[in-house]
């Protein structure tokens, strides 16, 4: 199925990309600011390092993405399927982020960061929405361009279909009846050979140059 060109609306994209952008350049260093300074600190325990180092890898994909996103919106090649698969996987990454913060406040954790999680994932979720009417909205404009109307007689032909004889010129019309109806007529001398159809013809245009009875 192909699909159509979706024109995205820039008063929807770019706040959500402006914000989002924001945010994770804000955890990016926020983390690195946070992880440099607990080493000055003996007493305290360190995180595992292993996953601090992925979880910021997968917030520097996640950053990649939207700029990726952003890249193809300005040359006009985003398409709705690349936009959403983006997108599934972006609000994926945070809705998982986002049920571990549960799970961690369920055991007795701080919800100080709670607030802050659900935002991140809610601007998240908002573009994910918007990708998927996209999506749709290309889905059944692809759809309705594979429409082929019945074929009206009257019509003109469509390209690459022979033309209908009932449309056709008056010069280009069969002429069947019209030879059966009026019999060609046989002129003196049609089917005479040169020799004799000029002498016949002669002989109808030749008069006596004086009349019969007179020598």
């Amino acid at each position: 199925m192909v699909q159509q060109p979706v024109l995205w609306k820039k008063r929807i994209l770019v706040p959500f990309w402006i914000v989002r952008i924001v945010i994770m350049i804000f955890i990016i260093a926020a983390y690195a600011w946070t992880l440099r300074t607990l080493k000055d600190f003996k007493d305290v325990v360190q995180p595992a390092v292993g996953l601090v180092v992925v979880f910021m890898l997968l917030i520097i994909i996640v950053l990649l993405i939207d700029v990726l996103a952003i890249a193809l919106f300005l040359r006009d090649a985003l398409k709705p399927g690349t936009f959403l698969t983006m997108n599934c996987f972006q609000t994926g990454f945070w809705a998982g982020v986002l049920i571990m913060d549960f799970v961690a406040i369920g055991r007795g954790g701080s919800t100080v960061g709670i607030g802050f999680s659900i935002f991140v994932f809610l601007t998240f979720l908002g573009l994910l929405i918007y990708s998927i009417v996209g999506y749709r909205r290309a889905k059944l404009a692809a759809q309705r361009g594979q429409y082929v109307p019945a074929h009206n007689p009257a019509a003109p032909a469509p390209a690459g279909y022979p033309p209908s004889p009932y449309n056709a010129p008056s010069y280009q019309q069969s002429t069947a009846y019209h030879s059966q109806t009026n019999p060609p007529v046989e002129l003196p001398g049609q089917y005479l050979p040169p020799y004799q159809a000029t002498a016949a013809g002669d002989s109808y245009q030749q008069q006596p140059m004086k009349p019969a009875y007179m020598v």
